[in-house]
């Protein structure tokens, strides 16, 4: 839907993350210094707690991606 985040992984075990965009907290976007030159980073999505409701490494434009999120987050709330 569009009012989650839909994260799949895995080739013979399929893993399932759904976090509802209007539960976004914080998006927290971490880069290597190889990372920023490859334009690559870690992003790590919060709702509630302290520890990251989704956390991803090595995603392509990390900082579209958390732009994207708090965006639609915003409009969601």
């Amino acid at each position: 839907a569009d009012d989650e985040i839909l994260w799949t992984h895995g080739l013979l075990n399929k893993e399932y993350t759904e976090i509802n965009l209007a539960s976004v907290r914080t998006v927290r976007v971490t880069q290597s210094l190889f990372q920023r030159l490859v334009g690559s980073g870690d992003v790590a999505v919060f709702t509630t707690g302290d520890l990251p409701e989704l956390s991803v490494r090595g995603l392509p434009e990390p900082d579209r991606i958390r732009e994207l999120t708090k965006a639609r987050a915003a409009i969601e709330s």
